[in-house]
């Protein structure tokens, strides 16, 4: 009798390895099937989680933008970078055009100050003029007025701006009301002064990262 029991109970092992081997495939799968009906994530939560991070970020980014708000009082329409042509061109595309009544010479601004000025507005896009390509663009310090004409590396040159006139280091300048742009906004603050003969040379810096940009503010007349 025991020699029986221990005959079945070999062959019942034998048989279990055996269907083992020929159906793995089968038995892999039901083990899947099971795991997954047990533990299944929550679609619906997972999805509300995403969605939340999504809000929380594009809060974080308008909560940034709108720092720039009180240093002015304009119409502002939001918008985000489009795409650019390169990496470190001196163009940008953003979203919205004449649908947004944009309009050329209006300024591109973030939380950190101008960024450019719309120079072509079509439909639903614009390109934007970044700030590091303009010239001639006309200033206010401390109530005196000059130019910026070019950037030396990554400092913003203003001259004409006569040696009688009182600026100091980390001063603000703005864009002049009596130039392009007819909003006074922030441009950067005052790094280094040249002082001539008759004239100096101010020397901006700005905050903004011309090479991380996305969302935007187009101020003006909108």
């Amino acid at each position: 009798m025991t020699n029986i029991l221990k005959i079945l109970k070999n062959s019942t092992i034998y048989l279990t390895i055996f269907l083992l081997i020929v159906y793995k495939g089968a038995f892999i799968n039901l083990l899947a099937n099971i795991n997954q009906f047990f533990f299944k994530p929550n679609d619906k939560t997972a999805e509300v989680n995403i969605l939340k991070e999504k809000v929380a970020n594009l809060e974080n980014e308008l909560s940034k933008v709108t720092d720039i708000l009180p240093y002015a009082k304009y119409n502002y329409d939001l918008t985000r970078l489009s795409y650019r042509v390169t990496y470190n061109a001196h163009e940008i595309y953003i979203l919205n055009g004449t649908n947004h009544n944009y309009q050329k010479n209006m300024a591109v601004i973030n939380e950190r100050g101008l960024v450019g000025i719309i120079k072509e507005v079509n439909y639903d896009y614009s390109k934007v003029t970044l700030l590091p390509n303009i010239q001639n663009l006309s200033v206010e310090i401390n109530g005196n007025y000059g130019t910026l004409t070019k950037q030396e590396d990554d400092l913003f040159v203003i001259e004409n701006i006569s040696n009688y006139d009182t600026i100091k280091l980390n001063d603000i300048a703005y864009t002049s009301t009596y130039g392009t742009i007819k909003e006074r906004v922030p441009i950067g603050y005052v790094f280094k002064i040249d002082e001539g003969s008759i004239a100096k040379s101010i020397y901006i810096k700005s905050n903004v990262n011309f090479l991380d940009i996305n969302y935007l503010y187009v101020v003006g007349d909108i």
